[in-house]
């Protein structure tokens, strides 16, 4: 019998797919994996040639040498040899080289077949491996030609970078125009002009003595537009003049739909994960790619929990939708199943290769799966099975009133609704909206507000107060990490297997920083993004990345891939050429003075760029070394002295945060921890815990007998204890809707910050 050789790209993987194949025919499959790529461009030279059709230079991926022999001997041995990498561009790639290097290393004929698969499971596995077709050249050239191009961007672009700025820096075709849209927000923040405005509320009783508020919706048959303290007064005598004339003008009542959305794609997997449960783009997909693995349940098999998860289709197949309507059926009743399946429209530059991201099986309920998941993959499979399942349920039906009473020339509207059948809600409701059905007064979801129901169209009902209140205009809101994952999908910047590591990847540069949750531009990624902007604008720029990327979808559906290349790469070279003509100008242009002099050899001090950022240096360098941190600059003196010497300690920083260094430095290197004032919460313990960072700059608590303890939290411990269950400490949290505030770790109660606590 003849031996199969299957590669896959993931350890794990193989695992599963190996004990189908052999259930299914026996001893026939060797199951291996690459572990990813085994092949790729050179690390420390281009690897392109652009005088020749931009012709790549590949080699042994770093650290594959073990993994590539390997799989080389187990090429010698075997008759077919079954590519079943992933579906995307990537995983055709991967499959690509697999085949070129396998086949030379075979030294006799070997077939070499392609395996696709939307799932891990049985009868998908099975169904996959009786029909194997061949490596598709064009997802090949596809995945070829990004590959270049962000090599001709990095490799080319980021040198540059580094002779102006700082070593170390990077510039990438997609992660520049990403942080280019952080720092024009804040440049629309940083510009914006409030703009005053009025509204009125008035406060009105019917005859049946009902009290109701209603807002001002109305003058001369136009929406209000109040701009002045003045006009607000003049208005509010004129309304409050008018008070025993209004009446009810009309009372309406219609039902409306809420309809559910689409299955997850990528982007929206990302998007719901970050607003529901606080996840990254990162932590989602790979919480994702583990589900899609699968994971072992009750009887000893691995089991795929979900279907692919790079997608841009909402398309279920007609398996899926039909066990779906199955469960609907069985579970919440006809009244919740629509009279056919429900299709939805995906975006016009979907490519649709793959389904969207749904369950293997709806019978396999996140309930069900208590056991075998960690906390975090069953709330991500969770979302994941109830966006599916409620995508094909019947749509929310709501009663909609709207209630007019005007007088004069003065309209006044109150409105609310009341669910009157759950539908798609009862699967996958918003956490904080209310879902209850009711048909009384007292369940119209109305902000808060009372709809009155025993009202009659033409009653009178008198006008006993107007607030009328000042507003000013809001700036447009920071991105945070959903809508900045929206925007790039709406302007057509990245695809759905890159949108996790744009995110990830200007973070660890230290372009952008999180704050509350939303994206600030560092001066490092300000400073970045005018060198490009001002010197590549044709290149770094939303149209030009967005219209790329079409043309890279257009590869993979025929277009000579060395055509597109060229096209990208003529205007590129030229602005590449102009920007090196320029660098003095643009190193001048950012270089900043000081305003003082240098306290070793009295030469002017300038601002200078780090890969971490901003410091003060001596321009006589190399002659003079003197440098200082800026973020030693406001740090407050401390009454600590030096156990070594006897001179004061000052509070210093590094890239892993503050600590205590001796004034005598460099005669005395002492130097100590800079806690919190909070003991180590852990038992046994005698530590204390300090401020510290990550290598990628974020802050975080730890303890400082690290390593002997591991304490580690995100929020800043404050040394109060809990008035509710005497826990030690509280931890400093902050939310749009609340503000800043204490909580507790362990029991979970907030407490107000005092006024000295008070940030600024």
């Amino acid at each position: 019998m003849s031996k199969s050789l299957v590669i896959v790209e993931s350890p794990k993987k193989s695992v599963t797919i190996g004990k189908y194949l052999e259930s299914w025919r026996p001893k026939t499959f060797k199951v291996a994996s690459s572990v990813g790529h085994v092949i790729d461009l050179p690390e420390k030279e281009l690897g392109v040639d652009v005088d020749h059709d931009f012709q790549p230079t590949y080699v042994p991926a770093p650290r594959k040498g073990k993994v590539i022999s390997e799989l080389k001997k187990l090429a010698r041995q075997a008759d077919t040899i079954l590519l079943a990498t992933d579906q995307d561009r990537e995983g055709e790639a991967i499959a690509w080289h697999l085949a070129n290097l396998l086949s030379e290393a075979a030294r006799k004929q070997v077939t070499v077949q392609r395996v696709r698969f939307n799932e891990i499971t049985k009868d998908a596995i099975i169904e996959a491996f009786s029909h194997p077709d061949s490596i598709n050249q064009n997802l090949v050239d596809a995945q070829q030609a990004r590959r270049i191009m962000d090599r001709l961007v990095g490799y080319k672009v980021s040198p540059l970078l580094w002779k102006t700025i700082s070593r170390g820096l990077s510039a990438g075709r997609v992660q520049s125009v990403a942080v280019r849209l952080v720092c024009e927000r804040e440049e629309e923040i940083a510009a914006f002009v409030p703009q005053e405005y009025w509204s009125f509320t008035g406060t009105f009783r019917s005859h049946a003595d009902e009290t109701f508020e209603a807002q001002l919706h109305h003058i001369d048959g136009k929406k209000p537009k109040v701009e002045s303290t003045e006009a607000a007064n003049t208005l509010k005598a004129e309304m409050v003049a008018l008070a025993e004339q209004y009446r009810v003008r009309s009372i309406g009542e219609k039902d409306v739909q809420r309809k559910p959305s689409a299955p997850f794609i990528t982007s929206t997997l990302q998007q719901d994960a970050a607003r529901r449960l606080g996840f990254s783009p990162k932590k989602t997909m790979m919480l994702a790619q583990q589900l899609y693995e699968g994971v072992e349940l009750e009887k000893g098999e691995n089991t795929g929990l979900i279907t692919y998860m790079r997608t841009d289709s909402t398309r279920l197949s007609q398996t899926a939708l039909d066990e779906c309507r199955d469960w609907i059926t069985k579970k919440l009743g006809e009244d919740f199943l629509p009279k056919n399946p429900v299709q939805y429209k995906g975006r016009k530059s979907a490519q649709d290769a793959h389904e969207a991201i749904r369950p293997t099986s709806f019978e396999l309920e996140p309930e069900r799966l208590n056991a075998w998941l960690t906390k975090d993959q069953k709330r991500l499979y969770e979302l994941i099975w109830r966006r599916a399942l409620a995508s094909q349920v019947v749509p929310a039906m709501y009663r909609q009133r709207t209630i007019d009473t005007a007088a004069g020339r003065f309209v006044f509207r109150t409105s609310g609704r009341v669910l009157v059948h759950e539908g798609f809600l009862k699967v996958y409701a918003d956490p904080k909206a209310k879902t209850t059905t009711g048909d009384t007064g007292n369940e119209w979801e109305s902000g808060g507000r009372f709809i009155p129901t025993r009202i009659q169209e033409g009653e009178e009902a008198h006008l006993k107060k107007l607030d009328p209140k000042q507003h000013f205009t809001k700036p447009p809101a920071r991105y945070t990490q959903e809508s900045l994952i929206r925007m790039l999908e709406e302007l057509g910047i990245g695809r759905p297997s890159t949108y996790a590591s744009i995110v990830d990847m200007i973070l660890s540069r230290n372009y952008v920083e999180i704050k509350e949750k939303r994206f600030y531009p560092t001066d490092l990624g300000k400073t970045v993004t005018r060198i490009l902007v001002d010197n590549f604008a044709g290149i770094f720029n939303v149209d030009f990345t967005a219209r790329m990327e079409t043309d890279l979808d257009n590869v993979e559906q025929g277009r000579n891939w060395t055509h597109v290349l060229q096209e990208f790469y003529d205007p590129f070279q030229d602005a590449l050429k102009i920007a090196e003509e320029n660098r003095g100008k643009i190193k001048e242009s950012i270089t900043e003075k000081a305003g003082e002099k240098c306290p070793e050899c009295g030469e002017e001090l300038i601002y200078k760029w780090g890969r971490h950022g901003r410091f003060i240096a001596c321009t006589s360098f190399p002659t003079c070394k003197y440098t200082r941190n800026l973020e030693d600059e406001n740090l407050p003196e401390i009454d600590v002295t030096c156990e070594l010497c006897g001179k004061p300690m000052q509070i210093k920083t590094s890239r892993y945060g503050k600590f205590l260094g001796c004034s005598g430095y460099p005669d005395c290197r002492n130097t100590k921890a800079m806690t919190t004032g909070v003991r180590c919460p852990k038992p046994d313990c005698d530590g204390e815990i300090s401020e510290r960072r990550t290598r990628r700059g974020r802050v975080f608590y730890g303890c400082t007998k690290y390593p002997n303890c591991d304490f580690a939290s995100w929020d800043k411990p404050v040394a109060k204890a809990c008035s509710h269950c005497n826990n030690n400490y509280l931890v400093e949290k902050r939310t749009e809707s609340k503000g800043d505030f204490l909580r507790c770790p362990i029991c979970k109660s907030e407490f107000q910050l005092e006024a000295s606590e008070d940030k600024d």
